[in-house]
């Protein structure tokens, strides 16, 4: 199974420090319930409050702070009409550690999204000592997303998998987001990209497998063909033949 290794439960009084590099990509998750709102009947919203800060020895180091887009409230909202499909995620454009989206494939609306993600983290986990042992770290984080970390830490990809097509289909509605993160400050290694590509060849056959294994053919058959191609295409390194 995939491994969730970096879910870290709050406490009071508990402090965390980390490596700020790709390898420890973090954020907060949704909070699904406030002790005080037990007290009140359950009338409370749940609520996080923080305070974000951070020491730097140049201002070309500084963090990078998006302004604040949409509440929870929001953003539940926008899944509700989605039919529990996200939203496609939107960067700041000036942010230097956004990442950038390697391509978007659809999934077919007869797949089970969660079946899916299951399956293609079963794939990674099998391919992670190549070319070489402990070349990818796999690691799950929140319910539908994963991180693949190469051995060098100068980049590493994720997967999002349920996410809302911009223009859905007649064949499909969801699709999987795929991004390359770096830390801001590097480029991506040369051996990261070869490799990255080659795995994500790899992956893409098995996906296509995968969602064809029941498929009636036909014009459903010619539609996950055409986005597989497409997906092949945005790579950095071509198929070995």
């Amino acid at each position: 199974e995939v491994e969730d290794s970096g879910r870290v439960a709050v406490e009071t009084g508990k402090m965390i420090y980390f490596t700020s590099g790709v390898e420890n990509l973090h954020g907060a998750l949704k909070v699904e319930r406030d002790s005080s709102s037990e007290q009140d009947g359950g009338t409370t919203i749940p609520r996080r409050l923080a305070i974000a800060m951070w020491y730097v020895f140049h201002e070309s180091l500084e963090e990078f702070v998006p302004t604040f887009q949409a509440s929870a409230a929001s953003e539940e909202e926008a899944t509700s009409s989605l039919g529990g499909l996200k939203p496609r995620k939107v960067y700041d454009p000036n942010d230097p550690n956004a990442p950038k989206e390697l391509f978007t494939l659809s999934i077919p609306d007869r797949i089970d999204i969660s079946s899916l993600f299951q399956s293609a983290g079963a794939y990674l986990v099998s391919q992670q000592n190549k070319p070489l042992a402990g070349s990818w770290t796999i690691s799950q984080y929140g319910e539908d997303t994963l991180h693949v970390l190469f051995k060098d830490h100068s980049a590493m990809f994720s997967l999002d998998f349920g996410v809302a097509l911009i223009e859905a289909t007649s064949h499909a509605k969801a699709s999987v987001v795929v991004e390359r993160h770096t830390d801001g400050s590097r480029a991506a290694s040369l051996q990261y990209m070869l490799q990255e590509s080659v795995l994500l060849h790899g992956l893409l056959d098995y996906l296509s497998n995968v969602i064809l294994n029941e498929s009636s053919g036909g014009a459903e058959e010619e539609y996950v063909g055409h986005e597989m191609e497409k997906a092949r295409d945005a790579l950095p390194a071509r198929r070995a033949s």
